[in-house]
């Protein structure tokens, strides 16, 4: 049930409300225009704990979904009703009088998304980095025991099992879908005939065990189930919380040693005015024992006219410090961070008002195929969770997307930084014609945000939406928006008896998979023709980035090795390799389903380019391609020379030394590859020299060279000299070095040469 603005500020007291009273004269100033209080209070008497005992899963009765009996709307219980009334009818009226012949077919889910206040872009135009799977359909009005709306989706997954509650029915899955129980929540949390509503759940990764609530509206109380071990199928120990007035939409959180449980309290049955938001702190260490609790391991706090959706937060990595955060469900710029420290019953608050964007309840949601719209709830946080000195928080805003007519509803992201208790990031996502509402959020390993919302529009049935920012992506931008399920009817259930107006939400659910934590499970409600409400629940999956490594340049003939060795998978996920090519004359891969493949160089003519496609799987989605080029070269042929030191002179290898003289000189070396020649030295002048090299064009191979020969690497005292390449045909199989100097006297020296003769072949 949701209950809406707060506009009062003054403080109640009645028989069991306590006013919470600042136990410092002033205001402390923070910067940051943040400002700070530390609070005490009272304990009433009447307020108290009671243990009631185990509950087998296994043993209560399995529900067989017969059709639902009489149907109904779940109450909705504003603070103010006169306000909440006139704040949404004046949404409605802006709604009614804007020409929405100018609204086109809703853009794709490819658009550029814009939003505000702040500026928020699209991470980036490549594909999205994440998908769902295994996703499923949860419960549906068809499977519910009270035929009432709208359905209160939660969601938790542990070690083994995913576990969904909505409104009064549990179901337990395992993770690929297979439903392994269906009870229901009153039998669970022993209420009987009571009316019951709001249930929430989650799995505590740093004690495995799993935490429940139902608020129990015929006792003033709220119930709490913690698991016995981390099998949500097994034993359970209940506690009832009395609030001492109906504790609507109870929020549960805790941290290392905290358990936080809080509801905002009105009085005979949620039907009597607001009279303020009250929270328990609880020993976590007592509740996991299983034993009665004893007034030294809890103490309550309010109710607090003042407050209002004081919602504690979900610590996903180790912390003793408890935080809430509340917005008191107004049209403001004020955040109100809370930290919890100290250990029951001496725990103490500090209160911390922090500067955001200003927020606004959304407009109500159009919806294909139907005039009546989609009640889009008030912007009370509606999810918040803490890892790493991180806590993020979302809620409902309103908001008028950036090249839209109109304001719309829109999902407010914002982060905070706790130990400086500053705002990192404050922005909405939001689309021109769209409307997002009822999100939900969890942190994976990575440090990457995830998040689950209801999207529709005039051209599209309410459907689920999910996206994520990674730490790779810009401040104030997500990844681009996904539809986890998509919507295939209206939702209109007894709208007749809430003045046209479907109730939906009232909110989502989502949670870290502790088995892989890089993984969030999140569900939502949709529109579905099979019922008049259903659910869906999905596993966020990061996409591998497949890398096919860098572009090589090999020779024909050559064994060329490729390398995927750098593809990755940020869930930690083992990688699966495929390799195809797309491009070149075809060869055969050694494995093309190794990370790397080998193939043998193919015989060219002239320069050729291999093209090679990778894409990797981590079971779940393969990855987007990726590509290399392999160029393929033309053979290179010939015969080496070794080092050869030449005397300037003319003669046959072995003989004397003959002193040179200024004509072109011969020397041939019948029959050799390999020749170490001798040429008396002469006085020589500088070292720009050229020389002629002329080279028979049978004598190194066994077919003709068809091409000129190059010569290499020849020196004179240790430097370069110049080399001029000329090719003569000869008839004979002999070797004519022609050295034609142009070298004159000063210098004595040595010339050295190192002669590779190339040709193509």
């Amino acid at each position: 049930m949701l209950i809406r603005r707060l506009i009062i500020s003054i403080i109640i007291l009645g028989n069991l409300f306590v006013a919470i009273q600042p136990t410092v004269s002033a205001q402390q100033t923070l910067g940051n225009g943040s400002s700070t209080n530390t609070y005490v209070v009272n304990e009433s008497s009447s307020l108290h704990v009671t243990h009631i005992g185990e509950v087998s899963v296994s043993n209560l009765p399995r529900v067989s979904h017969p059709a639902s009996g009489g149907m109904f709307v779940i109450p909705f219980h504003p603070k103010d009703p006169v306000s909440y009334a006139a704040d949404k009818n004046h949404t409605e009226v802006v709604q009614s009088t804007t020409s929405f012949a100018k609204i086109t077919a809703a853009p794709s889910t490819s658009a550029k998304i814009t939003a505000a206040p702040s500026t928020f872009t699209q991470a980036s135009s490549s594909p999205a980095s994440i998908t769902a799977y295994p996703q499923f359909d949860g419960i549906n009005e068809g499977q519910s025991s009270c035929g009432c709306t709208p359905p209160d989706v939660q969601v938790a997954a542990g070690t083994s099992y995913v576990v969904e509650m909505v409104n009064t029915e549990e179901e337990i899955w395992t993770k690929t879908g297979t439903l392994v129980s269906s009870i229901s929540l009153s039998s669970f949390f022993g209420t009987g005939t009571d009316s019951i509503s709001d249930p929430r759940i989650l799995f505590d990764s740093l004690s495995g065990r799993w935490f429940a609530s139902m608020l129990d509206i015929t006792t003033n109380s709220v119930v709490i189930a913690i698991s016995n071990t981390a099998d949500p199928t097994a034993i359970w120990t209940l506690y009832s919380i009395n609030f001492g007035n109906c504790a609507d939409q109870p929020y549960i959180g805790l941290s290392d040693d905290k358990f936080v449980i809080s509801g905002n309290d009105f009085g005979l049955g949620c039907n009597s005015p607001f009279q303020g938001a009250e929270y328990i702190v609880i020993n976590k260490s007592s509740l996991l024992s299983g034993s009665p609790l004893t007034s030294s391991d809890y103490k309550f706090f309010g109710p607090n006219i003042g407050e209002f959706a004081v919602r504690p937060v979900q610590n996903l990595s180790s912390n003793s410090t408890l935080f809430m955060v509340s917005d008191d469900g107004t049209s403001s710029t004020n955040l109100y961070f809370y930290k919890i420290v100290g250990s029951t019953p001496n725990v103490s608050i500090q209160k911390i008002t922090l500067q955001i964007n200003p927020i606004n309840n959304p407009l109500n949601a159009l919806q294909k195929g139907t005039t009546v719209p989609l009640d889009t709830g008030d912007n009370r946080i509606e999810d918040a969770v803490w890892f790493k000195q991180r806590l993020w928080l979302t809620l409902n805003d309103g908001c008028t997307p950036s090249g839209d007519l109109q304001s719309r509803a829109c999902v407010r992201l914002t982060e905070l930084n706790t130990t400086t208790s500053s705002v990192l990031q404050d922005f909405d996502i939001a689309k021109p014609n769209f409307y997002f509402f009822y999100p939900s959020l969890s942190i994976d390993s990575n440090s990457a945000l995830n998040v689950v919302f209801a999207n529709s529009s005039a051209n599209n049935y309410p459907s689920i939406m999910f996206t994520a920012q990674t730490l790779s992506d810009p401040a104030n931008s997500v990844e681009p928006l996904q539809i986890l399920k998509t919507g295939t009817a209206a939702v209109t259930f007894l709208s007749s008896q809430t003045g046209g107006i479907a109730r939906y939400g009232d909110y989502f659910g989502s949670g870290v998979d502790p088995s892989n934590p890089a993984h969030v499970w999140m569900a939502g409600e949709y529109g579905s023709t099979a019922s008049l409400w259903a659910t869906h629940i999905g596993n966020t999956n990061a996409i591998p980035v497949a890398n096919a490594g860098l572009n090589q340049t090999v020779t024909s003939g050559s064994t060329v090795t490729l390398n995927g060795i750098a593809s990755s998978d940020s869930d930690g996920d083992p990688l699966s390799y495929s390799w195809t090519q797309v491009a070149g004359p075809a060869v055969t891969l050694s494995n093309p389903n190794s990370s790397t493949p080998s193939f043998v160089a193919p015989t060219v003519t002239s320069s050729t380019i291999l093209t090679f496609k990778l894409v990797v799987s981590d079971g779940i989605v393969g990855s987007n391609p990726s590509t290399v080029s392999v160029t393929v070269n033309p053979p290179t042929c010939g015969v080496s020379l070794s080092q050869t030191t030449i005397t300037y002179g003319t003669v046959k290898p072995g003989t004397t030394p003959v002193n040179a003289t200024n004509n072109p000189t011969n020397l041939s070396n019948t029959g050799s590859t390999t020749s170490t020649l001798t040429v008396s030295a002469g006085n020589w002048t500088g070292v720009g020299s050229t020389v002629f090299i002329l080279v028979n064009e049978t004598a190194f191979a066994t077919s003709p060279i068809t091409s000129s020969v190059i010569p290499t690497h020849l020196n004179l005292n240790g430097n370069p000299v110049t080399i001029l390449s000329n090719f003569v045909g000869m008839s004979t199989i002999q070797t004519y070095w022609q050295l034609i100097p142009k070298l004159f006297h000063t210098t004595t020296g040595t010339l050295t040469q190192s002669m590779t003769f190339a040709t193509s072949c």
